[in-house]
């Protein structure tokens, strides 16, 4: 999806992430050749199956405890498509980037 996404903004004359900013769901390594970076919530896959298959042994094995709920904690990874870094610099890559708020104190 998020290949169509960005294949139609570029139809349409937009660009990540000067006119919007783009997340996408899990981390993939062929997605390095991807520019601008894209910016992925990471699932912890490895540690979901794990627990996963710990708990179907346990049941295969006869446990009949109440189900467990267990919660993982995804890990954000900020790169250049959520549009992060046209502000951390201070400097606007593109004309059509928002202007910085200015901070009162």
């Amino acid at each position: 999806m998020t290949i169509g996404l960005l294949k139609a903004a570029e139809e349409m004359g937009l660009e990540c992430p000067d006119d919007f900013g783009l997340v996408s769901v899990d981390d993939y390594p062929w997605l390095g050749v991807f520019r601008p970076r894209l910016t992925t919530v990471e699932l912890p896959k490895h540690q979901l199956g794990s627990e996963a298959a710990e708990l179907l042994v346990k049941r295969i094995q006869g446990d009949t405890s109440t189900p467990v709920l267990r919660k993982l904690q995804p890990e954000l990874r900020i790169r250049e498509s959520c549009g992060f870094g046209l502000f951390v610099s201070g400097e606007q890559r593109n004309s059509r980037a928002p202007e910085p708020v200015p901070v009162r104190k």
